[in-house]
């Protein structure tokens, strides 16, 4: 499956397989559930979790096995908003340029137009850190150890 984000606040999902016939989304978030353009996606660890950064520093939380693919929640907007969000992490006060998940821990970060990296416990949806950087960056990179320690930690 291939997610993307759009313009119109929308979450598209794609079925690339060989075998399937149509280029069209297969699943998608229904209007309203946004309100600004998306920037960003990072597919959590436990593959039914999608962050998705928008335009204006908002980071949602969104499971995908409760998007839908057509009709049945265009009648029910504010229930299919309750029922697909999982939440969003505070933080971010600019544009989220990058979404980035740690390889093995439960982490994630955060870069964008607001100059700061910001840092998540995505398990407990609690933030860790926030860093102010000289510079605006666009995207971050996690290393593949599984320690996480302060610079003078002998324990990490």
């Amino acid at each position: 499956l291939l997610a993307t984000g759009t313009a119109y606040k929308q979450v598209q999902i794609y079925d690339i397989r060989a075998s399937s016939t149509t280029r069209r989304p297969v699943l998608y978030t229904p209007e309203g559930l946004f309100t600004h353009r998306i920037t960003t996606i990072c597919q959590l660890h436990n593959t039914n979790t999608l962050a998705i950064g928008d335009s204006t520093g908002d980071c949602h939380l969104v499971d995908i096995r409760r998007m839908h693919s057509g009709k049945q929640f265009s009648a029910r907007k504010q229930i299919a908003k309750e029922e697909i969000g999982l939440g969003r992490l505070v933080g971010p006060g600019g544009s989220i340029r990058e979404l980035v998940c740690h390889p093995s821990l439960p982490y994630m970060a955060c870069v964008g137009l607001d100059r700061k990296l910001w840092t998540w416990d995505v398990s407990k949806r609690k933030m860790m850190d926030c860093v102010y950087l000289k510079q605006r960056l666009n995207c971050a990179l996690f290393c593949a150890d599984d320690c996480w320690s302060a610079d003078g930690d002998k324990n990490g």
